[in-house]
């Protein structure tokens, strides 16, 4: 009897472990797809934001060669990168 009990007692676990495992399994998936939606909701958002930014980059450069400022700016460029490598 006590032989019966014993097998019944490690196919109980056995079928426990087999819905846990099923269990995680399902779990995991779900986690997958949260995942990929939240990395495509995080490259929109910086897509955007470089959009942005590139847009500012442009009004910048726009200024900047309305006012004729390029070879100013390209001076004061050389001059910081020789006080750099000193």
């Amino acid at each position: 009897m006590a032989f019966c009990d014993n097998k019944i007692s490690n196919y109980r676990k056995l079928l426990i472990l087999v819905g846990l495992k099923t269990k995680l399994n399902e779990i995991s998936q779900e986690l997958a797809e949260y995942k990929s939606v939240r990395n495509r909701m995080y490259v929109t958002e910086l897509e955007q934001e470089n959009d942005w930014l590139r847009g500012k980059l442009e009004k910048y450069d726009a200024v900047i060669e309305k006012n004729a400022l390029r070879s100013f700016l390209e001076r004061q460029k050389k001059k910081s990168l020789d006080r750099g490598s000193r």
